[in-house]
């Protein structure tokens, strides 16, 4: 469509000129603006301000800066709310590839109330905002999300590359593109998944969030998932530790029971024992060093 493409000069010879003659200068507007109260017009100053505003943005869109140009036509719409400044919001969206926020200016514009005697541009902004509104209507993609598993009484927070969605549990738009989705409650395993749409695509989440299992589970969630190698490596080492300590406890109770047969009541052995007196004491440290090793696993 020709008027979804056309430059920034273009604009302003139909709509641009019309807007510095009518909606800035004031020539046939009573209405307050969008940031006015309800008796109250936009002063000279602020609708110079939209002026100049409409013209930065005006040089920035053809220079392709599309971002600076709606952040331009921004400010001036919202000083003056007028069809002609809502109109340009509408298209820098579109241009950005964010047609959800594009087609809510669209209606903005499209729904200005008419007045008599106003300026003929807004009459042919009106107009075009309709056409584009509807436009935009099929391309836009949408999202469905339940989230299930999660006590009443727990908060559950949404959020779509990483800005809160509070329009969970219903079908809501979304603008076509590379998204992610986290889902997230406490006490609960979260959800994260990235996923592509296309214009006018669906997809649906159904969700079910999983508790962490007592305080290992909720350590782990802290911790970024390392709790449960810990936990496992501390397991194996008290349970090497435990076994070693009681083998080699028994053998030293083997070896000293044989000593207690071949010595003297008074304690006193015979040479040919100093071996089986080694052993005695070796498995005894051992078994020591075992049973520590088993508590600092534990």
């Amino acid at each position: 469509m020709a008027t979804r493409v056309s430059g920034p000069r273009r604009r302003r010879g139909r709509f641009g000129r019309g807007l510095a003659l009518a909606a800035i200068f004031g020539v046939g507007l009573t209405a307050p603006g969008r940031g006015f109260a309800a008796d109250e017009a936009p002063s000279e100053i602020d609708r110079d301000a939209a002026r100049t505003s409409v013209q930065q943005g005006d040089e920035r869109a053809e220079g392709g800066d599309f971002r600076g140009a709606l952040e331009a036509y921004r400010r001036a719409d919202d000083i003056m709310g007028v069809p002609t400044t809502a109109i340009e919001v509408g298209r820098m969206h579109e241009k950005l590839g964010e047609l959800v926020a594009a087609r809510a200016a669209y209606r903005r514009a499209a729904k200005y109330p008419t007045r008599p005697g106003e300026p003929r541009p807004f009459t042919r902004a009106r107009t075009e905002a309709t056409e584009l509104a509807a436009a935009l209507k099929p391309r836009i993609a949408h999202l469905e999300l339940e989230v299930d598993g999660v006590d009443p009484d727990v908060d559950v927070e949404v959020t779509l590359d990483e800005s809160s969605v509070a329009a969970w549990g219903r079908r809501f738009p979304v603008d076509p593109g590379l998204h992610q989705l986290d889902v997230r409650a406490d006490g609960y395993a979260s959800f994260s998944e990235s996923f592509v749409l296309d214009e006018g695509g669906e997809r649906r989440f159904d969700v079910t969030l999983e508790p962490l299992a007592g305080d290992v589970g909720a350590v782990e969630a802290e911790d970024g998932g390392y709790a449960w190698p810990l936990a496992i490596g501390g397991y194996a080492t008290a349970g090497v530790g435990l076994v070693l300590g009681s083998v080699m406890g028994g053998l030293a109770l083997n070896e000293a029971s044989a000593l207690s047969d071949a010595c003297a009541d008074d304690g006193r052995c015979p040479a040919d024992q100093q071996a089986t007196i080694d052993r005695r004491q070796t498995f005894a440290h051992v078994s020591t060093a075992g049973f520590v090793l088993a508590g600092v696993g534990a």
